[in-house]
């Protein structure tokens, strides 16, 4: 059976939409995204520790493009898993959304800095052949890397 016009016009569509995105949420379910939330913040957080720190042998490692093409994937992966796991929660404020959108990048920043800082006395100290890595450079290529998939997202939507 072949029909002349869509069953769903495209007004209807958005109306449905539009009902879902503001259709009252019970409270349980408020209360689970909001500790959802709070909990992907601090996971943010000490997962970009653990990440500065293990970036130390790759700093170490590489050097130039290849040091920025490694940190702009790791930083995009992490950045990726974080981006989806926040959109998957129901409805995040959007100041919420928009706090974890600076907070994190910027604590990336200055987090990775401050690892590449040292990560330059650990190679002085160590007498190595590396050239030291200048930390707001490769802490800028990591938040570049880790906000893309946020970025992506929002214009995909």
């Amino acid at each position: 059976m072949q029909h002349d016009h869509p069953i769903w016009t495209q007004e209807s569509v958005q109306k449905t939409q539009h009902i879902i995105r503001h259709a009252p949420k019970h409270q349980w379910v408020q209360a689970v995204d909001e500790a959802l939330y709070w909990v992907l913040m601090l996971l943010a957080i000490v997962g970009n520790f653990i990440l500065s720190v293990v970036l130390v042998p790759v700093l170490i490692a590489l050097n130039g493009i290849t040091l920025a093409l490694a940190l702009f994937i790791i930083a995009a992966s992490f950045g990726s898993l974080f981006s989806f796991i926040l959109h998957g929660l129901e409805k995040v404020e959007h100041k919420k959304h928009f706090m974890a959108s600076i907070l994190i990048p910027s604590l990336a920043l200055i987090n990775v800095a401050i690892f590449t800082y040292l990560t330059n006395k650990l190679i002085i100290l160590m007498h190595l052949t590396v050239t030291p890595h200048n930390p707001l450079l490769i802490g800028l290529v990591y938040v570049v890397g880790y906000v893309t998939p946020e970025v992506v997202a929002h214009f995909v939507k």
